[in-house]
């Protein structure tokens, strides 16, 4: 009886050892995972440029001539028409847009969203976005076709107590091309 008592015993203990062995396994090989992952986030450009002030951006065949920086609760259309997109107001949030027009110097449409654009609020960097208007200024639109010129904002969402960004950075490919894995041909750091 006494014998009995002890094999199950060794059985229990060999299983949990197993168990164990079997869950830190598990844990290591998610802790690599996880490291992995978090280089793919970064977003990796071959050439680099930096300029001062957001008056006159080049970006390829895009001119951005900034006008104005300002902090918005909602960022929509100067003038909507019935229905329009717009972004809407977050409690405890607000807009930081840069405001000016945008010119399409190439012979072919381009898609704003195919710039991915950063922020550098202290030690964060946060993600933003590129909109423009049609040209009745009533809503926002995908495209800007050849030779267009038309409003504009950049803008990033932040929280009410973020400092202002110091930096925008513009990543791009030639003739704007969609990215992939976040590596892209060229970056434009602006300076504020």
């Amino acid at each position: 009886m006494l014998s009995t008592n002890l094999n199950i015993y060794q059985k229990n203990k060999t299983s949990t050892l197993y168990i164990i062995k079997k869950i830190t396994a598990y844990i290591l090989i998610t802790c690599l995972f996880c490291l992995t992952l978090v280089g793919c986030g970064e977003i990796h450009a071959t050439h680099s440029i930096e300029g001062k002030g957001f008056e006159t951006i080049h970006l390829d065949t895009l001119e951005f001539h900034g006008t104005k920086l300002e902090f918005m609760e909602e960022v929509k259309p100067p003038e909507p028409v019935e229905y329009y997109n717009y972004f809407e107001p977050h409690s405890g949030y607000q807009y930081f847009v840069i405001s000016g027009t945008l010119k399409n110097n190439g012979d072919s449409q381009v898609l704003p969203d195919n710039c991915k654009i950063t922020a550098l609020c202290g030690n964060t960097v946060k993600d933003g976005r590129m909109v423009v208007l049609n040209q009745e200024k009533s809503n926002f639109v995908d495209t800007i076709q050849a030779g267009e010129e038309s409003q504009c904002y950049i803008m990033v969402l932040l929280k009410d107590e973020e400092p202002q960004p110091s930096n925008i950075t513009f990543y791009y490919n030639q003739n704007f091309s969609q990215a992939e894995n976040n590596s892209f041909d060229h970056e434009y750091i602006c300076q504020l």
